[in-house]
Order: structure tokens, then C-alpha cells, then sequence
């Protein structure tokens, strides 16, 4: 009988592998093809099949497969087990002798509601430039616009149409793409002009129920102990009386910490809402610039 590892023929195989081949770090194992024994390294030895050779391995595995026919050109054909698997879930039934049979089947029988990764197939839309149909998936229907890049580049392209500036009222051109809404404006100023006047009192997104015109009778009286108490400086930036009015033309400014329209009742206010909205607890002293820091956070 020939060896493995050397080529030689014995008698007694198993000995002369013994004998010559077996180290401390390989072990005997006999062929699960042919049973012809070998050393293998121990780390090497599977848990399932051990073959001495690439093309006893091969054989052992062909053993356990399919015996069928090409789906598409009918031959005789073996499937190894390694090949006789689930494609995303489907069971396989259909087997081929080469790349080119699966690709011909495929592409004749793999079409819309039959193909395995079937979602939901396309939906129909009409291009905003060229009017032509096109198909898209269901998931990009909201954002599609144009059936194709040139479409998309030559929408681009138009000339500006006019518009009426929301604000004061003169002719401006733009590109349709870059207006949004109703309303436009033609220039930034403009713009800050029209937005504040519709974003005025209730209309305002931040709107949080206005201000008190009335402080209240004892307002003149806390506001003067407040300011004495903080020895007439901003209590965040330090700026002095003198300087505040150098720098705004007018006095500091007292802080209410709890805002008083969370205090005071609007429609009937009373001297108790009052008197606890003006103690010097809630009154702080601010610079113009610090209060308003304060007022937007």
C-alpha cells in the first residue's frame, strides 16, 4: 500500500506511519474516504471528517449530495452538500451545471412578483420636467422629482419668474426652486421687516401671554431698594450706573427672577401679586445687555 507522505509502498502501512510519520504533535487518523491511514497535527483534527487529501476530502463530500438535473439545459449534474442551501429564505429547487445556465433561468423566470427579494415592486411617476413616466421604489416616492440626472439638471436652467417682495411690495426675480411658501421677500432686510410684523403679540411661535404695562404701587420703592442693595452695578457684568448711562442713555435695569405674568393675574390683579412680585427676593439688577442675555435664554 502507497503512503501519503512519502509516496512509498508497504506492506504494513499503518506501521511505517507509526513508526516514521507520528510526532508528539500529530495524531494517527485513518481516511474517512478511501481509510487508508495518516498523521495529521493534532490542532488540526475536525470534529466531523478528516480526509489525507484534498481530493479524498472532495470525494467524501460529494458522496452526501444531490444527483439532478440542470434546470436549464437538462444535463447530469452532482450538488455537493456545501451547495445545497436556502437563497434569503426560499428553499432552493432549482440547480445548475454553470454560471451561464443560472444567469440565462434567472433572468427569464427571476422577474417582478416571482424574483426571492420581491418588495413591493415600483410605483409609477411623471417626471415635473420632461412629463415622462418613470418607476421608483415605494420608499423614494415623496423625494422624486425627475426621472432622470439631465431632467434634474435642466430644471435648473429655467429663467427666474417674478414676484411681488411680501414686504414692500416690489417686482423681484427668483428661481421657483428658492421660494418657499407663499410669501417672499427681496432682500434680507426686507425679510427681518415682514417677519416681525407677523410675528407680533399672539402671532409670535414664542408668544408666553405678553407683558404688564403696570408694575404695580410699590414698583418706584422696590426698585430703588434693589438698586441700592446692589450698590447700582449689573449683577452679571459689574457695569456701574455712570456707565450704563454712557453707554444706553438711560438707568439700569431691574430683573423680576419669576416673570411677573407667572405672578399677577392679568385681568384682575390684586395688591398681594403685586407686593410678591416686586419683594427684593425676586428683583435683580442688570445691565440692558445682560438683561436681554437673560431674557432670550
Amino acid at each position: 500500500m502507497q503512503c501519503k507522505h512519502c509516496d512509498g509502498k508497504f506492506d504494513n502501512i499503518e506501521r511505517h506511519v507509526t513508526e516514521e510519520h507520528l510526532t508528539d504533535s500529530k495524531e494517527l487518523l485513518f481516511c474517512d474516504n478511501c481509510n487508508k491511514p495518516y498523521a495529521k497535527y493534532s490542532y488540526r483534527v475536525s470534529d466531523g471528517s478528516n480526509c489525507c487529501s484534498r481530493s479524498c476530502a472532495d470525494q467524501y463530500k460529494a458522496k452526501d449530495g444531490l444527483d439532478t438535473e440542470c434546470t436549464e439545459c437538462g444535463e447530469d449534474i452532482h450538488i455537493p452538500p456545501s451547495q445545497i442551501k436556502e437563497v434569503n429564505g426560499y428553499e432552493q429547487k432549482n440547480y445548475f451545471c454553470d454560471k451561464e445556465c443560472e444567469s440565462s433561468f434567472k433572468s427569464r423566470e427571476w422577474v417582478g412578483e416571482n424574483h426571492p427579494s420581491w418588495d413591493g415592486g415600483h410605483e409609477r411617476l411623471y417626471c415635473n420636467e420632461c412629463g415622462d413616466e418613470y418607476y421608483v421604489k415605494p420608499a423614494k416616492v415623496e423625494r422624486s422629482k425627475y426621472c432622470s440626472t439631465e431632467c434634474r439638471d435642466e430644471s435648473k436652467k429655467k429663467n427666474p419668474e417674478k414676484y411681488n417682495c411680501a414686504n414692500c411690495g416690489e417686482v423681484v426675480e427668483k428661481m421657483p426652486h428658492n421660494v418657499k411658501g407663499e410669501e417672499t421677500t427681496c432682500s434680507k432686510e426686507c425679510l427681518k421687516e415682514y417677519m416681525s410684523s407677523i410675528r407680533k403679540g399672539e402671532q409670535n411661535p414664542q408668544w408666553e401671554g405678553g407683558r404688564f404695562e403696570y408694575y404695580g404701587p410699590n414698583w418706584p420703592k422696590q426698585r430703588e431698594k434693589a438698586l441700592e442693595r446692589d450698590e447700582y452695578c449689573c449683577q452679571e457684568c459689574d457695569m456701574t450706573r455712570d456707565k450704563h448711562y454712557q453707554n444706553y442713555d438711560e438707568d439700569l435695569h431691574i430683573h423680576h427672577k419669576v416673570p411677573r405674568r407667572q405672578i399677577i393675574d392679568g385681568e384682575e390683579p390684586t395688591i398681594e401679586q403685586f407686593e410678591l412680585a416686586n419683594s427684593l427676593d425676586n428683583l435683580v439688577t442688570l445691565c440692558k445687555s445682560c438683561h436681554r442675555k437673560l431674557e432670550n435664554t
